[in-house]
């Protein structure tokens, strides 16, 4: 709703200006009194529950002066016709100053008033914050790592009891509520805030530490933020039945809570050492604070191990070529598995001196009862149904042979 409210200043009130001006003084001592001169432009903060007088100065203005006061909005202050306000909701407004002498315009002002809430007893939960940045894909051993990640830091105080109820400050410039400098620009971290709560996001994968000020509702805070990478010593892991390996957590030193997906395949203990107990697949997480680090682990058969790691080590540091791939240092698909398994267990998929292709070698496997019960799905892919060894082909006919 919008309203106006009107003064007028009658000649005695001007003769005795100081009296008047002694008397606001005495009557409104713990307020906000905001003294405004005419062609003026203000930007004022008060606090929630602030009263205060919008005093224009008057001085060589003709006494039959009249003043108007005009409020863009009724809910974030109130304001009667002598000029005296109170800050009743977060928010802010626009007020106009105009005064007459008869006909003629004699004062013109405005004032933005933003009213920010009572940041007096505000805290923060932690002025010291780590965040874990946790690799997303290993490439030929080098791990890509997560970025865009927040740490959320919680606000505590009378001003945010009931926050819901006096922060709707939507009408507020976000630089006029939350303003933060950065000393590594290198980790492009950004401030917001929602509630009660402030978020630092992250937008590089990098690690390394910066001194955040962030001034909220005119508050300084100072925050010491650092980035850490994380990892475990193996994303995926071969092992034989019978067989124990250690996984280790790197970048973290906190406690960690060791599990297995299957503990029938692969046991792991409290210091994260697994074993084998038999052929199939499972998840080995790691879970440190509020997030987890995992390693896909098989349980497979000596020859098994020695093929999938040839053809790891093929794929890894040969080139893809398809004219080359029967060239030792060049591959393709179908000739990566027959060397792998040519070399590392001594079957040729029926051509002994040459690298087949995906007909010869799914037309072997098919002719040799070597093709998965049920044939293979999407949803066997995900429930880890392929041991290490195993291979797909795909039909034109989008049958998988």
């Amino acid at each position: 709703m919008k309203f106006k409210v009107f003064i007028t200043t009658v000649a005695m009130m001007l003769t005795f200006g100081f009296l008047l001006s002694f008397a606001y003084s005495d009557c409104y001592a713990a307020g906000k009194d905001i003294p405004v001169t005419s062609g003026d432009s203000l930007n004022v903060t008060v606090t929630l529950g602030d009263s205060g007088r919008i005093i224009p100065d008057v001085e060589g203005i003709p006494s039959d002066v009249y003043m108007n006061y005009y409020c863009d909005t009724d809910d974030v202050i109130t304001l009667d016709n002598e000029g005296v306000y109170t800050g009743v909701r977060v928010g802010s407004v626009h007020i106009d100053i105009s005064g007459y002498s008869g006909y003629e315009s004699v004062f013109v002002a405005e004032i933005n008033i933003n009213v920010f809430p009572d940041m007096s007893d505000a805290t923060i939960s932690n002025d010291s914050v780590t965040r874990y940045l946790t690799p997303v894909y290993t490439a030929k051993n080098k791990p890509s790592y997560s970025a865009g990640m927040a740490t959320t830091i919680d606000l505590s105080g009378n001003a945010f009891a009931n926050v819901d109820d006096i922060f709707n400050i939507d009408d507020l410039d976000s630089d006029d509520v939350l303003k933060y400098t950065s000393s590594n620009s290198a980790l492009k971290l950004e401030v917001s805030y929602a509630g009660d709560k402030l978020y630092i996001l992250q937008n590089a994968a990098k690690q390394g530490s910066a001194e955040l000020v962030i001034t909220l509702f005119g508050k300084e805070f100072k925050v010491s933020y650092k980035s850490v990478k994380v990892g475990i010593s193996d994303q995926s892991y071969l092992i034989l039945k019978g067989k124990s390996h250690g996984l280790k957590v790197t970048g973290y030193t906190g406690d960690i809570v060791w599990k297995s997906s299957k503990p029938s395949v692969a046991s792991v203990d409290e210091n994260g050492n697994i074993k084998g107990l038999k052929t199939g697949n499972c998840i080995i997480t790691a879970k440190c604070q509020d997030f987890y680090l995992g390693c896909a682990v098989s349980v497979t058969s000596s020859k098994l191990k020695n093929v999938t790691k040839r053809a790891t080590y093929i794929g890894t540091h040969w080139k893809y070529s398809q004219p080359k791939r029967a060239v030792s240092g060049y591959y393709d698909c179908s000739s990566l598995v027959w060397r792998a398994y040519h070399e590392k267990a001594g079957l040729t998929f029926g051509t002994p001196y040459y690298p087949g292709n995906t007909t010869t070698e799914s037309a072997w496997c098919k002719k040799h009862g070597k093709v998965l019960s049920g044939a293979m799905s999407s949803s066997k892919i995900t429930k880890m149904k392929l041991n290490p060894g195993d291979i797909m082909f795909k039909s034109y006919k989008k049958k998988t042979k």
